[in-house]
Order: structure tokens, then sequence, then C-alpha cells
């Protein structure tokens, strides 16, 4: 007979250890894997009553139990209290008394401190349990470390899907072949039956881009439903994802009613503002039987923020110019509203009132002008015969008496001619004589007319030599003249050598602009300031208008003619002074003071320009 064999059954716990050890070696759940090496690390550890898996992001957290065992259980306050103090020294702590050893051993990824494990054991010596746990920590590092790198593997492939979704974003062209482009080739990238791209516009969406669509209606049934949940999106700020909001606190009807008339597995919308006036969204819808994921979420997130921006610039650029104007007056006026911006608040409060003020209230209107002081008489003195300049005995400025000499004429010549015309009349007389003592009439006729000849040339030069010396008319001051540089100098006659007025009658000549004459009248009064006497204001009235436009400086101006009003101020003035003058038209809205210039100019143009 043969020998019978004798099977022996797996127990429960050999089971239950190949169960961890399959879940261990697949790694295709995280969850499970991390129960799995809790539990196979507390088989390893003798009298292992409980233990905990701590796990969070590097050195920052926060840290979260991710695995317990055994499964389901409640690890007890001592054992989070060692786990706590383990993960604030980031080293590995012991607690132990007569009935228990707690241990807590950190978990360190290139220096970075990424969770704790800890465990509850009967007593016993804890370098063991070290030894131990040190070496299970191996697997579970490699395993952490492994997970970084798909995790980081993925982020730069959303990064290039991002990248490369703005790169067609910012390609020139059309804004609306820009955005097709974009949400067609997303709608491609990301597998869903369709992206749109809408803009919020009057508080209302509007539906810009379809992908796959060149042309689409937005009274079409599928457009209100997309840009109902754009709406819905916008309105709460916030990502709506219909499989993973429907249990938040969220709004979701346009989102459920867009899945359900148009047969969508999940309907993921992300809101953008590019700046303080506009936003928009784009809306991503899947297939029946998909759902979106977080990381498809993060990616959508991520295209959203950098493509969307890009797009409504793009949009912005691309508007008519008066609606970009339009747009930054709303935009500046809206600071009128609310409690910030005070500063220009005041400011243009201050602005107002100033309107206000010159719009309703009137005052003074003159009219400004060039002025200078001049005598009421000026009398030029001239050289009474070409001769030669002898003496110089006052220049400019002297103040000079009614008969005082100014200069003299070089008059030895004059006095040749009258000692010759004496000596010719002394000689004719004696021929006239002769000629009647011969009793020959005609001979002394002749005799007589030629004495009479030369007495008139001689009263000629006797006149001339009075009149050598140019003396002052009247009691005035010299206002021109000097020729105490031209000593010996010929002259001619009537050539002006001096200009006098009188110190006691002085009037005002004003130059006003051709612009404002017509705003001057005869009988008007004014006040002029000196430069000599500028804290002084000296009364004036229009005598007289020279109806006759001058060249002046590049501009023409009329000469006004004034009389001074104030006789107190007529010592202190001379013949020449200028100044600033102001003539009172009378009164005028301040408005029309400010403004009336440049309105003027402006009417003038325009009638050169359109007329």
């Amino acid at each position: 007979m043969g020998e019978a064999v004798q099977v022996q059954a797996v127990s429960p716990v050999v089971r239950t250890e190949l169960a961890w050890w399959s879940a261990l070696a697949g790694q295709q759940d995280s969850a499970l894997f991390l129960s799995a090496w809790l539990a196979l690390q507390s088989e390893q550890i003798p009298h292992c009553i409980q233990a905990a898996l701590v796990l969070g992001a590097p050195d920052l957290g926060p840290f979260e139990t991710v695995a317990r065992h055994p499964e389901g259980s409640q690890p007890s306050a001592s054992l989070y209290e060692v786990l706590n103090e383990s993960l604030q020294s980031s080293e590995v702590a012991v607690r132990r008394d007569a009935d228990r050893l707690i241990l807590a051993y950190p978990i360190m990824l290139s220096g970075h401190l990424r969770g704790v494990a800890a465990f509850e054991a009967l007593p016993q010596a804890p370098e063991m349990l070290i030894q131990r746990i040190r070496w299970g920590m191996g697997v579970l590092e490699s395993s952490l470390l492994q997970s970084e790198a798909h995790a980081e593997s993925q982020t730069v492939e959303r990064l290039m899907t991002v990248v490369d979704s703005v790169a067609r974003s910012l390609r020139q062209g059309r804004f609306e072949d820009v955005a097709l482009s974009l949400v067609t080739d997303l709608a491609v990238r990301l597998d869903c039956d369709r992206v749109s791209f809408g803009l919020r516009h009057r508080e209302r969406s509007v539906v810009h881009a379809l992908s796959h669509s060149s042309k689409f209606v937005q009274s079409m049934n599928l457009m209100r439903a997309v840009a109902q949940a754009m709406d819905e999106a916008i309105d709460q700020n916030a990502t709506l994802c219909l499989s993973r909001d429907r249990g938040r606190s969220v709004r979701l009807q346009a989102h459920e009613a867009l899945a359900r008339e148009f047969g969508n597995g999940d309907v993921l919308t992300v809101p953008f503002t590019p700046d303080d006036q506009g936003s928009g969204a784009l809306v991503f819808e899947c297939p029946q039987g998909r759902t979106f994921d977080a990381e498809q979420v993060e990616l959508c997130q991520g295209v959203t923020l950098l493509a969307g921006r890009a797009l409504y610039q793009h949009q912005q650029r691309e508007r008519p110019f008066w609606k970009r104007a339009w747009d930054v007056l709303r935009r500046e006026a809206g600071w009128l509203v609310g409690t910030r911006h005070i500063a220009r608040k005041l400011v243009l409060l201050a602005i107002v009132a100033v309107v206000l003020f010159g719009a309703l209230a009137t005052g003074p209107y003159r009219v400004d002008a060039s002025a200078t002081v001049q005598g009421v008489i000026q009398r030029s003195l001239t050289v009474p015969f070409d001769g030669y300049v002898a003496a110089s005995l006052h220049r400019a400025g002297d103040v000079v008496h009614k008969g005082e000499a100014l200069a003299t004429l070089d008059t030895r010549e004059t006095e040749l001619e009258l000692l010759r015309a004496s000596n010719l009349q002394v000689q004719y007389q004696g021929q006239a004589e002769e000629a009647v003592a011969q009793g020959q009439s005609a001979a002394a006729a002749i005799a007589r007319a030629q004495a009479r000849q030369a007495v008139a040339q001689m009263r000629f030069y006797q006149d001339q030599l009075a009149r050598a010396v140019i003396r002052a008319p009247f009691d005035g001051i010299l206002v021109s003249g000097d020729l105490s540089q031209r000593l010996g100098e010929a002259v001619k006659r009537g050539q002006e050598i001096f200009k006098i007025s009188p110190m006691d009658q002085y009037q005002l000549w004003l130059d006003v602009r051709d612009s404002e004459v017509d705003s001057v009248r005869i009988g008007q009064t004014g006040h002029v300031a000196l430069a000599a006497m500028p804290d002084r204001r000296v009364a004036f009235t229009v005598l007289r208008i020279v109806p006759l436009a001058q060249a002046q400086e590049g501009k023409s101006v009329f000469r006004v003619e004034a009389g001074l009003s104030d006789p107190e101020v007529v010592p202190q003035l001379r013949p020449g002074m200028e100044g600033v003058g102001k003539i009172d038209v009378g009164t005028r809205r301040y408005l029309w003071i400010w403004t009336h210039p440049f309105v003027d100019w402006l009417r003038l143009k325009w009638w050169a320009w359109f007329g």
C-alpha cells in the first residue's frame, strides 16, 4: 500500500500574508501598497499590538495617517504622542514603560522628512526593532521615490501641454482663428467631446470658439447651455467639475443640464479673470463613461490661466479704437464708486467745484497790454545848417532849462564869410558914392544894389552864428541825443540830434493784441504797473485808438493812447518807462475769461481749415 500523503491546510494568517505580499509586489494602488507594507512590517515586530503610518509633503506637511494596523483600528493617544515627537525632531522616538513599548521611526528621502512609521508592542529591546524597521524602510522609500519620479514626469508632461497650448494661443492671426485652433487642440489632447472658450460681455457670457466648429450660431441650444455653464462658474468664482462637486455646496444646475441634454459623461468649467473688468471661462466636456480626475482638473486650470489671458488680450487688441477708448473711460470712472481712491475723488471734487464756480460766478475782465510812458510833447532839435560839431554840453537823460545851451557848431567858416560880406558892403558903398560924385547915376545904382546884396549876406551869416548854439526850447529832459562821441563830425541841415520832453506832462502808450482790440473803447479806465514801480498801480484813461496795426515781435498790435489820472505819481515818471497795463473792459463769467483765448484761436483755425 502506498504511503498516504498528509496535506496540511494553510492557516488564515498565511493567506493574509500572501495577500499582503501580492499587494506589495503589484504597487498599482498606493493606499493598498501602504497598508500592505505596514501590515508586513508589523508582522516582523514581535508582539506588535498596533501601528500607524503618517505621510505628507516634504518637511512642511500637512502629515496625515495613510495606513493603520490592524486595518480599521484607532491607534492610541500614546502612539500619536510619540509619532508627533518624531515628526518634530526628525529622529527615532522611543517610549517604554512596564506594559508597552512605542517606537516611531522617521521616513527620510533625500534629507527631507516625508513621514513617520510608529509601532506599539509588548516590552522588549528597542534596538532589534529599530534594525528590523530600518530593513523594511528600504521597500517603502523605494516606492515613494518611484511615486515622486512618476509624479514629476506627469507634471512635466502637463507643463508641456500647457506651454504648447499657450504657444498656440499666442500665434499671430485673427482672434477667432487662434481661439478655434486652441480649443480644438485641447479637445484632441484631452480626449474631450467639446472644448469651448467664452468671455463675459454685459453680465452674460458669449461663446467665441467651439472645438471642431469654425461657424456656429449663438442662438443654438448648445451655445446657450455652454454660456450658462460659464456664467455659473464665473458667478461663483470657482472651478466646477460635475462629477467631483456634486457633494459640495455649489450650484451645478447649468452643468447638469448641459450634461443631460447633450449626453456628456462629465463637464468641467474653469473661469479666469485676466483684469479687473474682463472675465471668461473654458468648458471641457467628456464623453459618456469618462470623468475628470484631479490631475486633469489641475492641467485644465493651468491651461486656462495662461491661454485664457493670452486670448483675452488678443481679442482686446482687435477691438475697434472707439470701443477700447470707451472701456478705458469706464475703467477710469469706476474709481468714483466705493470707499477707495480718496485722493482721486477729492481732486475730481475740486475740479467740479472750480468748473461750477467759473460757469456761475462773474468777475472783472481786463485786457492786458505792454505799456510805455512818453511825454505829451516831444520836440526834436535839428541841425540849422551844414557844419561840424564843435562842443557837446548835454546828452540824453539830462534835465535842462529853457535857453540852456545843449551843443554848439563850428562857426569859423561862417565868421570868415561874414567878414568877406562886410568888406564887400563897404567896397560897394564907396563905389556908389564915387559914381554919384561923378554924375554917373547908372553906375551908382548898380553899386548900391551890390551893397544891399552884401548886407543881406551879412545878415544871413549873422543869423547862422546866432543859431550855431543849440538851446533848449523849454524846461524838460533830453529823451535822446548824445554828441559827446561825435565832436568834429560833419552834420547835415535838418538832421535830428536831440529830442526833449517836458517833465510835468506824460501820456501812456499801450500795445494791445489785435485779437483783443475789439474790446477796447475810448473812455475805458485801467491801471498800469511799471517796472520801476512794481508795487504801485497807476490809473489811466483811454483817449485814442490808433486804427492801424503794427508788427511787433512777430505779432500784430494796435497802439492805444491813454492819459494818466494820478497827478501825484507824475514827478516820479520818466519818459521810456515800461510796464504792463490792464484795461478794465467789464464783467464776464470766469469760465469765459479763462477759456476765450483758446476758443477764439480754435474758431479761427476751424475757419482756416474747414471754412
